[in-house]
Parts: C-alpha cells; sequence; structure tokens
C-alpha cells in the first residue's frame, strides 16, 4: 500500500466486532423477552408490558444497528466487488430477515393474548424498518450504483 492510500482495516474490523456485539446484544434481548414472557405470573400486566415493549423497542434498535454495521464498512473498502443480481438478492435478504425478526416479537405477544403491546411493537418494528430501508439500505444501493459507474468509466 502507498503512502498516499488510507488504510482503513481497523475501522472495518472495529465494525465487524461491534455488530458481532451488538448481535449478542439482541440474543439476549430476545431470550430476556422470551424467559420474560413464560415466568411473569401475569404478563398482562401494565408494568410487565412497559418492561416488555422496552425490551422490543430495544431489541428493534439493536436490529438497526446491525443492519447499518452490516453495510457501514462497505464504505472503507478499497475495491468491493461488483453489484451482482446475487449480492443483490443477498442483501435484500438480509434486510428482510432483520425486519422480520423484528416482527417476531410481535407475533410472540400475539401468542400471549398481548394484544395491545403486539400491535405497539409491531408498529415499532415497522417504524425500525422504514428506518433500516430509507437510512442505510437505500443509501448504501445508491453508494454502489455511483461506484459502480465510476469504476466503468
Amino acid at each position: 500500500m502507498s503512502t498516499n492510500e488510507k488504510d482503513y482495516s481497523d475501522t472495518i474490523q472495529q465494525l465487524s466486532n461491534i455488530t458481532a456485539v451488538l448481535s449478542l446484544f439482541c440474543g439476549f434481548t430476545f431470550t430476556g423477552i422470551t424467559i420474560l414472557l413464560t415466568l411473569l405470573p401475569n404478563p398482562a400486566e401494565l408494568s410487565s408490558q412497559v418492561t416488555l415493549f422496552f425490551l422490543s423497542v430495544l431489541f428493534n434498535f439493536f436490529l438497526l444497528l446491525i443492519g447499518w454495521g452490516i453495510v457501514l464498512g462497505n464504505y472503507y473498502v478499497k475495491s468491493v466487488p461488483p453489484r451482482t443480481r446475487g449480492l443483490i438478492i443477498y442483501y435484500s435478504s438480509i434486510f428482510l430477515c432483520l425486519g422480520l425478526w423484528g416482527v417476531a416479537i410481535a407475533l410472540m405477544f400475539f401468542l400471549w393474548n398481548l394484544t395491545y403491546l403486539a400491535w405497539a411493537s409491531g408498529l415499532v418494528s415497522m417504524l425500525f424498518l422504514v428506518v433500516l430501508v430509507v437510512f442505510v439500505y437505500k443509501p448504501y444501493w445508491e453508494f454502489r450504483k455511483a461506484q459502480s459507474r465510476s469504476s466503468q468509466t
């Protein structure tokens, strides 16, 4: 690497580590919600539902940060592979899975007849998914399109 080029490999590694930690936090939050649903004597109590809603919002926030971390490292890579149909399908599937994972929490609340909590959690999941698409996914593909156009010239 020449002295004029910047080396972002440490930044990319740090982003990877942060995304891994966020995934771990996400798993613990999901597990915590599951344990609370099964062990609380009355999950329909207001205090229980407020706690579960907070954990649901936290879970969705972790998902948003994971989705952002997945693409953020690509902004620092010198040679990103070309946009192929397979790569587009792969990244789209990742974002779809992140969105559906957030909806899974709302479905768990429906199973426990926590209807209002389920609807509120589902709306929050959809809000976070829209934020992910508008502020992470769409700008990333616009960046990739511009990058592929500049590499072709």
